[in-house]
C-alpha cells in the first residue's frame, strides 16, 4: 500500500507542470504589465537625455565664458607688463636727466677748482716776479 501510494503521489508531482502551461491570454497579459512598467522608466530615460544635454549646452556656455575671461586676463597681462616697461623707462630717463647734468657740473666743478688753484699758482708767481722786480729795479 505505501508503494502504492508512493508513485501515485510521484505521478501527481510529475504531472503538476502539465497544467502550469501558459495561454496566449496570459503572455499577452505579462506584456501589458511589462509595457506597463517599461513606460514610465522610457520617460524617465528620455527626461535624463533633455537634462544632460541642458547641462552640456550649460557647460559649453561656461567653457566659452572661461575662455573669454582667460583673453581678458592675457590682454590685461600684456597691459600691466607694457605699463611696468614704460615706468622702468620714464625711470630710466628721469635718472639720466638728473643723473647726467650733475655729473657734467661735479665734471666741470672740478675742472674749475684745478683751474683756480693753477690761477692761484700763477698769481702767486707774478706777485714773487713782481716783487723780486721791484726789489731790482
Amino acid at each position: 500500500m505505501k508503494t502504492t501510494f508512493l508513485i501515485t503521489f510521484l505521478f501527481v508531482l510529475v504531472s503538476f507542470p502539465a497544467y502550469g502551461d501558459l495561454s496566449t491570454d496570459d503572455l499577452s497579459k505579462f506584456r501589458q504589465l511589462i509595457q506597463e512598467e517599461i513606460n514610465p522608466i522610457k520617460d524617465e530615460i528620455n527626461s535624463l537625455k533633455n537634462e544632460i544635454s541642458s547641462l552640456k549646452d550649460e557647460i559649453k556656455k561656461t567653457q566659452i565664458d572661461v575662455a573669454w575671461i582667460r583673453g581678458r586676463f592675457e590682454g590685461i597681462e600684456k597691459q600691466f607688463t607694457h605699463s611696468t616697461n614704460v615706468t622702468y623707462g620714464l625711470i630710466a630717463l628721469i635718472v639720466a636727466a638728473i643723473g647726467i647734468p650733475q655729473t657734467i657740473s661735479a665734471i666741470r666743478s672740478n675742472k674749475d677748482r684745478q683751474q683756480e688753484k693753477v690761477n692761484k699758482e700763477l698769481k702767486q708767481e707774478i706777485d714773487e716776479l713782481k716783487q723780486n722786480l721791484v726789489e731790482i729795479s
